[in-house]
C-alpha cells in the first residue's frame, strides 16, 4: 500500500467532510467539494490497484522461485549423472553444464542451462540417460519460463500501477492547492488563517 496515497486519502476525508458542512455557507463549497469527492474516489482506487497488483506480483515471485528450486534440483541431477557417466572434466560435459561467471542461483540461469541441457542432449543421444532427461526437460523449460514472464509481467504492471497513482494524487495535490487560495480569499487572510485548520488541519 503506497503510504503516501493513504495519507491522502484520510487529509482528503477531512477537506469533504469540512467543505460538505459549509456548502450552505461557502458559494464556492459545492464545487470543490463535487471535485474532491472525485479525486476521493480515485485515490481508493489507485490504492486498491496498488494493493492487489502488489499481491499477485508477491505471489508470482514465490512461484517463479519454487518452479525455479525444482528445477535446479533437475539440473543438479543431471549435472550429477553427467559427471559419473563421463568423468570429471569431459570436454563434452561443457555442451551440458552451466559455465557462468556467477553462482547458479536467478531464474533466468537456470531456464538458460536447462536449454543448454536440452539442446546437449539433441546431440548426444547415445547417453544412456538422454531419453529420459530429454522427456523431462522441455516441460521444465516451459513451466520455469512461463513463472519467468508471470513475474516480469506483474512487475511491469506495479510499475504501471505506481505511475496511475503518482497522477492521481498530483492530481488531488493540485485541487487540495486551488481550495486552499479560495478559503483563503473567502477569510480575507493574506497568510494561513485559523480557520484553514478545520478543512485541511495544518
Amino acid at each position: 500500500m503506497s503510504a503516501v496515497t493513504e495519507r491522502q486519502i484520510k487529509e482528503s476525508d477531512k477537506l469533504i467532510e469540512a467543505l460538505g458542512r459549509r456548502v450552505e455557507e461557502m458559494s464556492f463549497a459545492q464545487t470543490h467539494l463535487e471535485a474532491h469527492q472525485v479525486i476521493n474516489a480515485n485515490l481508493r482506487v489507485r490504492r486498491e490497484a496498488d494493493d492487489e497488483v502488489g499481491a499477485d506480483w508477491k505471489r508470482a515471485i514465490e512461484v517463479r522461485d519454487e518452479v525455479m528450486a525444482e528445477y535446479l534440483d533437475l539440473y543438479w541431477d543431471i549435472e550429477a549423472d553427467l559427471v559419473d557417466q563421463l568423468g570429471k572434466g569431459h570436454p563434452t560435459l561443457e555442451e551440458f553444464l552451466w559455465a557462468g561467471p556467477t553462482n547458479l542461483d536467478r531464474p533466468f540461469e537456470v531456464l538458460s542451462v536447462l536449454e543448454k541441457m536440452q539442446a546437449g542432449f539433441v546431440d548426444h543421444p547415445e547417453l544412456p540417460f538422454a531419453e529420459g532427461y530429454s522427456g523431462q526437460l522441455p516441460a521444465a523449460i516451459e513451466s520455469l519460463g512461463n513463472a519467468i514472464q508471470e513475474a516480469e509481467r506483474l512487475e511491469n504492471a506495479v510499475r504501471e500501477s505506481a505511475r496511475g497513482r503518482q497522477d492521481t494524487e498530483e492530481s488531488y495535490r493540485k485541487a487540495r492547492a486551488k481550495t486552499k487560495r479560495r478559503l483563503v480569499r473567502y477569510f480575507k487572510a493574506g497568510r494561513y488563517p485559523p480557520q484553514l485548520d478545520e478543512f485541511l488541519g495544518e
